[in-house]
């Protein structure tokens, strides 16, 4: 997804969970209001047809620190309505909650910016 400020502008992406919720990371959400921001799915062209989503909630995480190494620099998303999946939008794939995932296993993360 898309996470966009009220004029119009991308600011971050993120991932569809599940029907109500997106996961980004928290310093895309930090000091914004609800009436600030919306979320844009379903496509890859933001001129083309668009599913958007006024935000309903925002979660950052508790142990978010923004000023000192950005560690836990992770949020949640609840939207108003939910998410239909269609053949251009569809849920992450998780592992099931009973099943470990091994540290240093090897993951996929998709979107922008850097990573250190």
């Amino acid at each position: 997804v898309s996470i966009h400020v009220n004029y119009g502008k991308h600011i971050c992406g993120g991932s569809i969970l599940n029907k109500k919720y997106v996961i980004t990371a928290a310093h895309c959400l930090y000091a914004k209001l609800l009436s600030d921001i919306y979320i844009v799915a379903g496509t890859v062209d933001l001129d083309g047809p668009v599913v958007r989503r006024d935000v309903e909630k925002i979660i950052i995480h508790e142990k978010y620190d923004r000023l000192h190494t950005r560690a836990n620099d992770i949020g949640l998303v609840r939207i108003r309505g939910e998410f239909e999946t269609s053949r251009t939008l569809n849920f992450v794939k998780l592992p099931e909650p009973h099943v470990q995932v091994a540290a240093g296993s090897i993951a996929v993360v998709s979107g922008w910016g850097r990573l250190q």
